[in-house]
């Protein structure tokens, strides 16, 4: 049986290059892939995945609101549930969604466990209306 801290997490680059020696997929490993994850379950919609339509996190529909409290606690409720529910490989502490108004952009600055970590990795996403 595996220790947790010799369990290697791994994905493939968004970009799918190439490794420069060995000519195969580039991989990324533990925490960057985790974090990758992660982004990608929060800038994901319902129904954007084939056959995963409960994978992602729905922020699209906030985004177009005035920001207040609601608004506030709604996406974190939503980038909450999405990550608890898609993630098992994380163990999440908390999320907390702020405006930065001169950019006209939210902030959501999400911090978790990593399952074969004991440190915290913050996570900052920013979210902005795209026309």
């Amino acid at each position: 049986m595996p220790i947790l801290t010799d369990i290697i997490y791994s994905d493939f680059t968004t970009a799918f290059s190439a490794h420069p020696v060995s000519g195969d997929l580039a991989r990324i490993t533990n925490d960057e892939a985790i974090i990758r994850s992660v982004k990608n379950i929060v800038f994901t919609q319902f129904y954007e995945r084939p056959f995963r339509p409960s994978l992602g996190s729905d922020v699209l529909r906030y985004l177009f609101e005035n920001f207040s409290v609601f608004t506030s606690e709604n996406l974190t409720e939503a980038i909450t549930e999405a990550i608890e529910n898609n993630e098992p490989r994380v163990t999440l502490m908390n999320v907390h969604v702020s405006e930065t108004v001169d950019d006209n952009r939210l902030r959501v600055s999400i911090v978790f466990r990593i399952r074969n970590n004991t440190n915290p990795t913050n996570v900052q996403v920013y979210l902005e209306r795209v026309r």
